[in-house]
Formats: C-alpha cells, structure tokens, sequence
C-alpha cells in the first residue's frame, strides 16, 4: 500500500499479521507510528520502505512479537541492500548533522529467512527460443537458471510457468520474428517458511538466416539421339555449334523450387524454366532454346536468378570459348580443269569450295 499523500502510509498503535500474509507500505514515512508489532505465523512478512533517506518508522516501534518456532528475521537497509540485524537501528548519523539523531534506516523488513533467498531472484527472465518455448522446457530452463543461485538448491525451489505465448522464428518476410511471453512462480522453502515470487519471461524470437546459396552453371549441347544435355567439361566449342546451358541453384543444401530468371550470353538472352532433376535448365529440346555464336571469342554467359518471396536473387556467370572449325577434306569439292594447252599459254585451273566457313 503507498500512502494516500505520501506523507505518512500507517499511523496505528499496534499491528498484528496472520497467516501466510505479506504487508508492504510506502511512503515519504512509512509508518507515523506503531508501537507494538506482531505476527502469529512465520509466513508472515512486513516491508516499510521511506523515500529518500527518510525513517522507515518516524516514532520506532518498541515491541515486536514473533512465532515462537521458526520466528521471523529483521532486516534493514544501510546503503547496499538489507543486512540482518539483530535489532533494529533506531539512532544514526545522517549528513548535516554533527551528531547521530533519532532515525531508523529507510527500509526495514521483518521476514522469514527465506526472504533472503528470495531477493536474489532476478526480477525478469530473458531466453532464446531455441533454448525454450513451450510450458515444459521454459520451466526446465527457469528452474536451471535460479538454481545457478548461492542457496537455491533442488530441495527448496520450484517453478511453475503459465501464460505462454510462444517466439515465432523470423521468416524471410519478417526476419526478425515475434517475440514470447511467460509467468514464473517461483517458490522457495527456507526454515519452515516458504515465499513465491512472481517473475515475468521474454522469449526472444530465432532470427532469420539468410540461406547459404549455391549456383552451378554448366555449358554443353544437346545430344542428337536423346534430346538430353550433354556437358562440355571444358567449356570449349566450335563456331556453329548449338550451345545450352544448365543451372542449379540450391539454398542450404537443398534443391530450390519454382524459380524464374534467365541466360543471357552476348546479345542474346534465354528464359529458365524448372526440370525434375532439381535444377533450373535452359529447355535443350528446341532449336530455339540454343545459342549460336557469330565468330570465335570468348563469352561470358550470365544466369540471372529473381528474388522469391523466400531467396534472394542470384547472379552468376561461366566462360566459354568458342574456336574456328577446322576444315575438313569432305568440306572441298575440286574440279579439274576442262581445257589445258601445251603451248605455253596455260589456261587458268578453275577450283570450287563446296564448304561453308564458319567464324
């Protein structure tokens, strides 16, 4: 409870908690005064937190009466958390003045011991969702991280989670993913006492990752009695040649569906289409799907994937070379001469080229 005008939150004679209650008051002074305090069982717990560095108490009580078994600590706070405390400081030097004045610290608590193990919980729990993300590995985990805690042990914490809302894991669409949510209770057991604290959870959402993409691009022709591709290792052919090319592309490892784009080599450019071996191929069936070179020369042929809603584009490119054929005798005709003379006045030999040249 904080008090309704910060001034003072309690102003009683007496107090008395019972049962498994816990009583926490704040204020500019927590309480105005109370003179006799008492709690019936060790469950029970009372915070009084002044702000600033004002007294918890502006008149100290002078009673507190606890459980005769298991009986309850007193704690207050000197500047670095709460210290037990054998009885609570009523006098002590507070700056501005030369001497100790009537003053107790800003925070006193009266608390089962178990309290103690209870303020070293931390006051969120943050983890990845390929850690945990679901009821029963998310308590697993919390159980794990508390009990990497000095005191906390198997034999005096559990943990039970609620309100799951798992992390979705980010997509090529929304790459960073959504983030999850859940309630610890976490309870401890210390002296025959027990106290839960309630802890919320972030369960951060699995990134996105960019696929690994590999591309391969090879160069060959297509076999005339088949009507398969057929790869030239060397990339190596001969003007006139008809030329195709097959491309895989492939993301992690696997095979990559329904893509578009294109081959394009000098002026030339040729559309890919999907096959059932896995790979995106230049169709080889049709004398249109083929390239053909105008002179020897080096080409380079660049494959040119589209972005998906999955992967990204893709650009890549292979080196071919193309030569001169070389002429062979069945690409001449030769035709002798119709007329000789034999007196002195030779008639020209006449020569036909029934090859076609080529580059």
């Amino acid at each position: 409870m904080t008090g309704k005008y910060g001034e003072y939150g309690i102003d009683v004679s007496s107090l008395t908690l019972e049962g498994d209650v816990s009583l926490k008051v704040s204020a500019d002074c927590a309480f105005a005064f109370c003179n006799t305090m008492t709690f019936t069982s060790p469950q029970a717990m009372l915070d009084a937190v002044s702000w600033g560095d004002n007294s918890a108490m502006r008149n100290p009580v002078q009673t507190i009466n606890l459980p005769s078994s298991n009986a309850q600590k007193l704690y207050e706070d000197q500047g670095s958390g709460l210290v037990q405390v054998d009885a609570f400081t009523t006098s002590r030097k507070v700056e501005g003045y030369p001497y100790p004045i009537d003053r107790m610290y800003p925070h006193i608590r009266i608390a089962p011991v178990v309290s103690e193990l209870v303020d070293s919980l931390p006051d969120s729990f943050t983890v990845s969702m390929t850690d945990a993300n679901e009821e029963s590995s998310l308590a697993a985990w919390a159980l794990g991280e508390i009990r990497k805690i000095e005191g906390i042990t198997e034999d005096n914490s559990s943990v039970v989670v609620s309100d799951v809302h798992a992390a979705t894991a980010g997509t090529f669409a929304n790459q960073d993913g959504e983030a999850g949510s859940f309630t610890a209770t976490v309870t401890l057991q210390t002296g025959g006492a027990s106290m839960t604290k309630v802890i919320p959870g972030t369960i951060e959402p699995a990134a996105y990752a960019l696929p690994v993409i590999t591309t391969e691009i090879k160069a060959g022709t297509v076999d005339a009695g088949t009507g398969l591709f057929v790869e030239s290792p060397d990339a190596t052919f001969t003007c006139g040649d008809e030329v195709v090319f097959a491309v895989s592309y492939k993301a992690d490892g696997a095979p990559v569906k329904n893509l578009q784009g294109s081959v394009s080599c000098y002026a030339g450019s040729k559309s890919l289409t999907w096959s059932e071996a896995n790979g995106c191929y230049l169709t080889p069936t049709e004398s249109a799907d083929c390239f053909t070179f105008a002179k020897a020369a080096r080409y380079e042929v660049i494959f040119n994937f589209l972005a998906t809603e999955e992967y990204a584009a893709q650009v890549g490119s292979i080196d071919i070379d193309v030569v001169r054929r070389t002429l062979a005798p069945s690409d001449f005709t030769f035709a002798a001469p119709s007329d000789l003379a034999y007196d002195g006045s030779a008639k020209q030999a006449s020569f036909e080229f029934a090859g076609k040249l080529s580059c």
